[in-house]
């Protein structure tokens, strides 16, 4: 179920969209964003993308047959299919980290996060047969991405030994990660210790004497003024590929207003409806237009719906699975009732849909009961 608000303002401020999420990057999460998307053995999001996954979000994907494992697939960004491997956008996760945390990964897949070197190696063994994009967002809201025509990394013994190509778009100046080519990962608890230190977090530094520091997109984040000129890192792969991807943020009243504002990647977004306080909601930016703010998910069953007032007041679930937004959300959002539109999607056994369509739609406060109020349908069930 989602609502598509008509209304359109936007300002610039920036927000943190991981807090509400419940789950970090390795508790057991839903196998996919999308309404339709099972359970696959995908090797990576390209494949997911060419078998019809069109909607951005956490997937389960087996690069080589060794065990599955969730990331966060881009399906929209340069024709899509793209596995982002690192976001930063905010300086909400420190990424001063452990060898065993930047082994394994850390942070959350709908925020900021590192995925991990082990499952990098994984998804890049093949080095030929992946390409890296690197999204690096300025504070102006645009963004420049430098893309690479190979890339992968070597295993834990090899100290994910960095391999990559040429860079084949000129997006950028100058190439500040061809420099870091062919070298170790280091972090400040094993070696190169003095580059890491110095220069802050897990990164290619090398194992010679000399420190290359040409580029370090998980380097300190400073949250005072000023800021970097590059506030917003992604790092994906497209195989077969491969995504590095720094995103900016609007503080927006709904997703019809990020869509109007250019943000078109379905996913996790921070809003605030009226003022009295931001929560984080999961934006459809593809289907009907685009726009549209999810309020109730249902896929599999794997959440209980069966709750207490309070819950459903609140709300419950992972907004990257199965949820129910909230009542008190549902009340911000559509308080002017008349500048709000409901759709509803159903999905049938056969993989088909059919999605009703409202020209109104509102509910009352907690006081009236959260009363239903709504308008006329406006398409026909087929």
């Amino acid at each position: 179920i989602q609502v598509r608000s008509l209304l359109s303002k936007t300002d610039t401020s920036s927000d943190d969209i991981s807090t509400f999420i419940p789950n970090p990057l390795f508790e057991s999460m839903p196998k996919t964003s999308s309404i339709f998307n099972l359970s696959t053995t995908a090797r990576n999001c390209a494949e997911l993308y060419k078998s019809g996954r069109r909607i951005s979000g956490v997937y389960t994907i087996d690069p080589d047959g060794s065990g599955a494992f969730n990331v966060y697939c881009d399906q929209t960004k340069a024709n899509g299919g793209w596995t982002v491997i690192q976001k930063r956008m905010d300086g909400s996760v420190d990424f001063n980290r452990t060898w065993n945390e930047y082994k394994h990964g850390f942070g959350n897949l709908v925020g900021e996060f590192w995925l991990g070197l082990d499952k990098i190696n994984r998804l890049t063994r093949n080095k030929t047969k992946n390409k890296l994009r690197v999204d690096l967002g300025v504070t102006t809201g645009k963004t420049v991405h430098p893309e690479y025509d190979w890339f992968g990394i070597g295993n834990e013994t090899a100290k994910y030994r960095l391999y990559i190509g040429n860079i084949t778009n000129a997006t950028v100046s100058s190439d500040s990660l061809g420099p870091h080519r062919n070298l170790v990962f280091g972090t400040w608890d094993r070696e190169p210790v003095d580059c890491a230190q110095r220069s802050g977090r897990g990164w290619w530094y090398g194992d010679g004497i000399k420190c290359a520091v040409f580029s370090n997109l998980n380097g300190i984040y400073p949250l005072c003024e000023p800021k970097p000129r590059w506030q917003i890192t992604l790092i994906s792969i497209w195989s077969s590929t491969f995504l590095l991807y720094v995103m900016l943020k609007l503080r927006s009243r709904n997703c019809a207003e990020l869509y109007k504002s250019g943000r078109r990647i379905s996913g996790v977004y921070t809003i605030d409806p009226d003022g009295s306080g931001a929560f984080n909601v999961y934006c459809d930016q593809t289907t009907a237009n685009g726009g549209w703010t999810v309020i109730q998910k249902r896929m599999d069953g794997s959440v209980d719906f069966n709750r207490t007032w309070n819950e459903y007041k609140h709300g419950f679930g992972n907004l990257v699975g199965e949820f129910w937004l909230g009542l008190d959300k549902i009340n911000r959002l559509t308080r002017n009732k008349t500048k709000n539109k409901l759709r509803v999607d159903l999905g049938i056994t056969t993989g088909k849909t059919v999605h009703p369509e409202y020209d109104w739609f509102g509910i009352g406060n907690e006081t009236a009961k959260y009363r239903l109020y709504i308008g006329n349908i406006t398409s026909k069930l087929t």
